[in-house]
């Protein structure tokens, strides 16, 4: 890849990471929080993947904002399989379609029923 790009997660994300910290309720809330992070981060790990051929760990710590290095090991093993670490380095799968091209209809699907579901039990 000729260039440098430059990625920031957009305001909103930024914010809803942050309210974390200062969530309300926590013993009420926790759950749908815990789920809304997971699909921040999920975007922002599918932006960084098409903005870069690779990044450097710590930097992709902040940028999805976790703790530690372990916490995004867990985060990478978990949810990206198609990813290697080496020398401190995410290596993100080339092979793959463009992102443009794909739509994670099943994820969208199976995240819009969990929240539906939820909002009922709370109505």
């Amino acid at each position: 890849m000729t260039g440098v790009l430059f990625f920031s997660p957009d305001m909103e994300s930024i914010q809803v990471l942050a309210a974390k910290t200062s969530m309300p309720a926590p013993e009420h809330f926790s759950y749908f929080m815990g789920m809304l992070l997971d699909t921040v981060r999920d975007t922002i790990a599918e932006c960084a993947e098409s903005a870069y051929e690779s990044l450097d760990c710590t930097s992709a710590r902040e940028m999805m904002m976790f703790n530690s290095e372990q916490e995004l090991n867990q985060f990478i093993t978990r949810s990206h399989s198609g990813w290697s670490l080496v020398e401190g380095r995410i290596i993100f799968n080339t092979n793959s379609h463009p992102r443009s091209q794909e739509i994670p209809s099943r994820r969208l699907i199976s995240e819009n029923l969990i929240y539906a579901t939820e909002l009922e039990r709370i109505v």
